[in-house]
């Protein structure tokens, strides 16, 4: 998604890599200081979602994902109706997802409900 976006301007890969590298570390910072304000979260989340993007192995994604869904279920734990707490839970579910291969299903299922969390 985040790639996309920038591919649309006509930047290249490393660029999205750092732009979404340099994002995720401003919105850690930011979440670590504002741990209980929900759009502090739910960027980071989504900062977490798109630096997992350019992981360069499976562990790396696992643990950059890992801190997303953490983040989010904050979020959801304070929020149950929030939608971007679900959308970018489901978004890193979806990341930690592809570093599984048969544990990803449940994964999936789960992602699946939280999408439809996001439409209810």
């Amino acid at each position: 998604m985040f790639a996309a976006v920038w591919f649309c301007f006509g930047e290249d890969t490393v660029t999205f890599a750092k732009r979404a590298e340099q994002n995720y570390r401003e919105a850690r910072q930011t979440f670590q200081n504002n741990t209980n304000e929900t759009e502090a979260s739910w960027r980071f989340g989504r900062a977490c979602f798109d630096w997992a993007d350019f992981a360069k192995n499976d562990g790396r994604r696992e643990s950059i994902a890992n801190e997303g869904i953490a983040a989010c279920r904050q979020i959801i734990a304070r929020d149950p109706k929030s939608a971007p707490g679900h959308y970018y839970l489901a978004m890193n579910l979806g990341q930690l997802a592809q570093t599984k291969t048969l544990g990803a299903l449940r994964i999936v299922e789960e992602m699946e409900r939280e999408f439809k969390a996001v439409r209810d």
